[in-house]
């Protein structure tokens, strides 16, 4: 079984790439009338605004890569300007009519297909609710999909004996797939990579470490997110992506998974809104469908990485 999964790739691979003599396949056109819409809003669910940064964090060039900022607190407003200065936006664009958002995290094409989500702890801002949050950067602003008080929480502090909160990523394939066809894949993976780097180069900046949990399975990140309660249009699905703990930064050796009995309780909650339209029309490419289904990420092993240091110092 894994000899055909990793043949499925290997072929996915090798189909996808560019040769001189061809390209990979695409639509070999942009059908800008099916444009995806790059923000993703759950209708229906609660939003709540979050306040700009009123000036840029402390910190030097060499900060953003090795920490040693002074730590915040995880109030709504500290955690409002980490998501401003990863994943939010930085400037909008204007060319004969159009307009366009830039975004602080790269993306190949803009195209922007990874969506970043929160699980926080009660905060006073949030009326003493903790829950589940989807960040919009159109508005600046969380979507809640659950909430839990908290006795909820409670368990999940006490798992990493630490404060901090959680954080996962998803991927759009449709939103590459409009423009890059099959290679869509690729690039929805590289994305992944720039938003985890954006995001842990913010939280250097606010003093804080993120933990990647690289033993929880894509199951398990779907069930915490609420993916599997949501009822996603054809085409447009969400794939999670992976999950962080973001903490403070003198914090070492978290665990890197969440144990069953806390993922249960999760699958126990009430997830709210629906998933907007992004196009009204769509093409399947299913050799993307193909690769997706052998790269599920099962529950594995917890891992620790250590990094060489540069320069006599480790990131």
């Amino acid at each position: 079984m894994k000899q055909q999964l990793s043949d499925t790739v290997i072929n996915y691979h090798e189909a996808t790439k560019h040769h001189p003599n061809h390209y990979a396949k695409s639509p070999g056109f942009l059908d800008w009338a099916n444009e995806p819409n790059p923000f993703r809003r759950y209708e229906g669910s609660p939003l709540i605004r979050l306040p700009f940064l009123k000036s840029d964090p402390e910190g030097s060039y060499h900060a953003l890569f090795y920490g040693g900022s002074e730590p915040r607190s995880f109030t709504l407003p500290n955690i409002a300007g980490f998501l401003e200065l990863s994943m939010g936006l930085s400037a909008w664009k204007s060319f004969g009519g159009a307009s366009w958002a830039l975004r602080m995290n790269p993306s190949s094409g803009n195209l922007h297909p990874e969506e970043a989500y929160l699980v926080l702890p009660p905060v006073k801002e949030n009326n003493s609710k903790g829950g589940v949050f989807h960040y919009n950067p159109f508005f600046h602003a969380i979507e809640l999909r659950a909430s839990f008080d908290d006795v909820f929480w409670s368990d999940i502090k006490g798992h990493f004996k630490a404060e901090g909160f959680l954080l996962g990523l998803s991927s759009i394939y449709w939103r590459e797939a409009w423009k890059y066809g099959e290679r869509a894949f690729r690039y929805c993976n590289l994305d992944i990579g720039h938003a985890s780097a954006c995001l842990r180069f913010s939280a250097n900046l606010m003093g804080w470490k993120m933990t990647c949990l690289n033993g929880m399975s894509d199951y398990e990140t779907g069930t915490v997110l609420g993916f599997h309660k949501t009822r996603w249009r054809e085409y447009e699905a969400e794939y999670p992506g992976p999950m962080f703990f973001v903490h403070g930064d003198t914090e070492t050796n978290l665990p890197k998974a969440i144990p069953l009995r806390i993922i249960s309780a999760f699958e126990s909650l009430t997830y709210a809104g629906e998933p907007n339209l992004l196009s009204k029309e769509h093409r399947q490419w299913p050799l993307i469908d193909e690769a997706l289904s052998a790269c599920q990420k099962p529950a594995t092993k917890e891992r620790t990485f250590f990094y060489k240091k540069l320069n006599g110092v480790s990131p």
